[in-house]
């Protein structure tokens, strides 16, 4: 058994990871001694958040297992408890990490969207009921007014100017697709 040490990773990639997972992520217990943590992502859009997860937990020695089903939805699932008991509940616990913009980062890289032409970014809230607030709130505290465009199948869209966030937050710089306009 390989012991993980989450010290080969830093807290920016953590709060990532988390991030990503609190949009993209579940986790279950199958038998007694089975934890399944899982990413699920776009096989074809999310390439460079694929990239992303799996150098981190390359640098973790975590063991991964890849699988695409239909619609194109790859599964990235994890068989280790370690993983399972780090990562947080979604509906009952609030997440406060170390480095904010890395966690906002890894949340819009699930959840959200930037699209440089309109100059802007934004997210959705769905399971995780807290997330929509928090990140609403930082942004507010760093001079950023996002507002929420439209509630659609019980999920707030929010959406903020891309240029402010730019230069008043380093969110942008902890994106794996900042290079590209990525869609919902």
């Amino acid at each position: 058994m390989i012991d993980i040490n989450f010290r080969n990773i830093s807290d920016e990639e953590f709060d990532w990871l988390v991030g990503i997972f609190l949009a993209d992520g579940s986790k279950c217990r199958e038998r007694p001694r089975t934890y399944r943590t899982y990413f699920f992502l776009n096989a074809i859009k999310d390439t460079k958040i694929l990239e992303k997860l799996e150098n981190i937990l390359k640098k973790l020695k975590i063991n991964y297992h890849k699988q695409i089903k239909k619609r194109n939805t790859l599964f990235v699932k994890i068989s280790c408890k370690k993983i399972f008991d780090t990562m947080p509940d979604k509906k009952n616990s609030l997440y406060i990490p170390k480095n904010k913009d890395a966690f906002i980062a890894g949340f819009i890289d699930g959840d959200g969207f930037i699209d440089f032409k309109k100059k802007s970014f934004g997210f959705s809230q769905t399971i995780v009921k807290w997330i929509g607030p928090y990140i609403s709130n930082y942004l507010k505290c760093k001079g950023i007014k996002p507002w929420t465009s439209k509630i659609y199948r019980n999920c707030f869209y929010y959406v903020a100017s891309f240029n402010k966030v730019n230069k008043n937050t380093n969110i942008i710089n902890f994106m794996a697709c900042r290079g590209k306009s990525r869609g919902f």
